[in-house]
């Protein structure tokens, strides 16, 4: 995936997402419970510049993926009801 602008989509899929890093030659692998959706953002040069915790390239060099419940994975709970939504990163160098 490559960013040209702001991209903020939500990604349908069940379970896992691998990132395959070459600047750093790793995977990082995502492994999803209680969610089929992720969240997938980079702010662009025009935001970025706009956000304090981020310094103005390093859109350059990061994409966002969080773990959700978005979109039509969305859920609705009663009250006193409970999800569990949980995620775990895996790492592993390229040889």
């Amino acid at each position: 995936m490559r960013f040209d602008g702001e991209t903020d989509l939500i990604a349908y899929r069940g379970g896992l997402v691998t990132l395959r890093d070459a600047g750093w030659q790793r995977d990082i692998r995502i492994e999803s419970a209680g969610s089929h959706s992720a969240v997938v953002w980079n702010p662009a040069q025009d935001k970025a510049q706009r956000l304090a915790d981020l310094p103005d390239d390093d859109w350059r060099r990061f994409v966002c993926v969080e773990t959700a419940n978005a979109g039509d994975d969305a859920r609705a709970l009663a009250p006193g009801a409970r999800h569990r939504l949980a995620c775990r990163l895996h790492f592993s160098c390229h040889d």
